[in-house]
């Protein structure tokens, strides 16, 4: 090699790449694209649904709230008494209800049920009335009292002596009317005695 000149590398004559070659290269980067992505939808993890939150009031047919149901973002859904303790939950994927403590309950979404059953068991039912003198629940005669009848004065929408509602004339009244009302009570707060019966 002389000094000054420069290096030219010998070009060798290219041939020309057939159709078949050609077709093996596309063939090659279609596999390879393929590849990558099912590489990439697996390596991704699956998005869960997504559900606006909601909450939801059950209430009986006199308009008071019995129950709530509330609807997560993950579209599961919890159910809570009117005290607002958990009852359970429901997951739309597994297609399973389950109690708070997470036993399951059934397939399929019961949680209004679970509300009902709640409400069911804390509603409170009114006491009975009692006779003032023997605590018996019944109306008519009654051996311990002074005019032989008995007193119910819990209840003020009914009568002390019959139970009635209504007001007039009562058979087992010694005034021989109705008397509703509450205990009797002085100034003071204590129990007041009741009037002698008429004779």
């Amino acid at each position: 090699m002389l000094l000054g000149s420069s290096y030219r590398p010998r070009r060798t004559a290219s041939r020309p790449v057939s159709r078949r070659n050609r077709s093996h290269g596309t063939m090659d980067m279609l596999r390879l694209l393929l590849i990558v992505v099912c590489v990439l939808l697996t390596a991704a993890p699956s998005a869960a649904p997504a559900c606006p939150p909601k909450l939801e009031e059950i209430r009986d047919a006199q308009n008071r709230l019995v129950g709530t149901l509330r609807t997560q973002g993950d579209c599961t859904m919890e159910a809570r008494d009117r005290a607002s303790r958990l009852l359970g939950r429901y997951d739309p994927r597994s297609r399973q209800t389950r109690d708070a403590q997470g036993r399951l309950v059934s397939t399929g979404n019961t949680l209004p049920a679970l509300i009902w059953a709640a409400g069911v068991k804390t509603d409170v039912r009114p006491v009975m009335s009692k006779c003032r003198y023997c605590n018996s629940t019944s109306y008519g005669s009654c051996l311990r009292s002074p005019h032989k009848k008995h007193e119910h004065i819990n209840d003020e929408k009914r009568c002390e002596f019959c139970g009635s509602s209504s007001y007039g004339s009562c058979l087992n009244s010694p005034t021989k009317k109705h008397r509703h009302g509450s205990v009797p009570t002085s100034a003071g707060g204590a129990v007041r005695p009741l009037p002698a019966a008429v004779a």
